[in-house]
């Protein structure tokens, strides 16, 4: 074998610069990329998405450590209401609504913020809130109302055939 081909220190230098470059540069952030907001905080609302109270709406009224925090869902149905209680963060999902609260505030006070936020209104506008009364009515639905979907989706895709020259 012969002698290895000398390097230009020039390139190595040029390559050195160019592999150290990957590794500081850092993306620009675009228009459309946005920061996180869901932030675990006093006042944030949260949906229960485990245990007895899955699919229930709470507030968070005080972070206990990093993966615990305390809970209160008030409601004027006692069916939708979440007793104040200390859960773990796997068990909620923080939601984009969040109320003016201090730490460790009573329930009336909690109570009043949610009627005067409209909680409950809000959350039942919003596309998620949408989704979930859209599954439970589904699956509340009995037989003969999934034959009488089948009949208007089957409907419906006769028309769109039929539009469409098919």
């Amino acid at each position: 074998m012969g002698p290895a081909p000398a390097r230009n220190a020039s390139t190595s230098a040029s390559r050195a610069l160019h592999n150290a470059s990957k590794l500081t540069a850092s993306p620009v952030p675009s228009a459309k990329m946005t920061a996180f907001r869901r932030f675990v905080q006093v006042g944030r609302v949260v949906l229960v998405n485990y245990g007895p109270d899955e699919g229930k709406l709470a507030v968070i009224v005080d972070v206990v450590d990093q993966s615990r925090v305390m809970i209160d869902g008030p409601s004027d149905d006692a069916s939708a209401a979440v007793r104040r209680q200390v859960i773990n963060l796997r068990r909620v999902s923080l939601t984009d609504f969040a109320l003016k609260l201090a730490r460790g505030a009573r329930a009336k006070t909690v109570k009043a913020a949610w009627a005067k936020e409209d909680v409950s209104a809000k959350w039942a506008a919003s596309s998620w809130g949408q989704k979930l009364a859209a599954q439970a009515a589904k699956r509340a639905m009995s037989d003969k109302d999934r034959f009488v979907a089948m009949l208007a989706r089957k409907a419906a895709a006769k028309k769109v055939r039929a539009a469409l020259g098919k």
